[in-house]
């Protein structure tokens, strides 16, 4: 790398960087192009004199066929030298590539060295004992101020919860057994001796025992 940036320069003139290089290269290759272009025509051109003047004019077709065989020529250098220029372009791309990656990691390592400076496993070792003594002060702390204290103190909540159980299935069973059925009246006799026809009597609704149940366990969990 140091021998590549040395090529393009040395002593006191100033010295080219590779980004200039590559720059100067792609404007060379446009030149190129601009170049090859004109040549082109220019053969083409040729070309259709001497065709047109292959037997009216030979000697005009003759300087045609020449010029553009000296055209043929400066074309075929350009082209060699355009294959020279990209050659040496692709190189150069690739050694700045690589320089600007080194440059990149060595920067990288130095930020790493300073934001690593003055660590080292023991102290860490020992800042994470401190977070750790700190979370189980936290914990303790936390543990003694959500502890009941007073009459909640002494109180047992599976105790409470299973009297509370009883109470609700002592209730259920006082309104299982004082649903009462609807009497049934009888109608009074006219006094004109037949006897009359009995209305029919609708049979009073019977709750069934599942669904009053299920009633009654939504009324306790209000």
């Amino acid at each position: 790398m140091s021998s590549f940036f040395r090529w393009f320069g040395g002593g006191n003139k100033e010295k080219d960087t590779a980004k200039d290089t590559i720059v100067k290269f792609q404007e060379m290759l446009s030149l190129f192009d601009k170049k090859e272009e004109k040549l082109e025509k220019q053969i083409e051109q040729q070309n259709e004199i001497a065709r047109k003047n292959a037997t009216a004019n030979k000697r005009l077709a003759l300087t045609a066929l020449k010029r553009k065989k000296m055209y043929e020529a400066e074309l075929a250098k350009i082209e060699g030298s355009r294959n020279n220029i990209e050659q040496q372009l692709y190189t150069i791309q690739n050694a700045n590539l690589n320089f600007e990656t080194l440059q990149a990691m060595r920067q990288g390592a130095d930020a790493m060295k300073k934001i690593q400076k003055g660590m080292d496993a023991d102290k860490v070792d020992q800042i994470m004992d401190r977070i750790r003594d700190q979370q189980a002060v936290s914990e303790e702390i936390s543990t003694m101020i959500s502890t009941p204290i007073g009459l909640n103190a002494d109180m047992d909540e599976d105790e409470l919860t299973a009297e509370l159980e009883e109470l609700q299935q002592v209730e259920l069973d006082n309104k299982m057994l004082g649903a009462e059925k609807p009497p049934i009246h009888a109608p009074s006799l006219p006094s004109t001796g037949k006897v009359p026809t009995l209305p029919s009597v609708q049979k009073p609704q019977v709750l069934d025992e599942e669904e009053e149940l299920r009633k009654l366990q939504a009324e306790f969990s209000m």
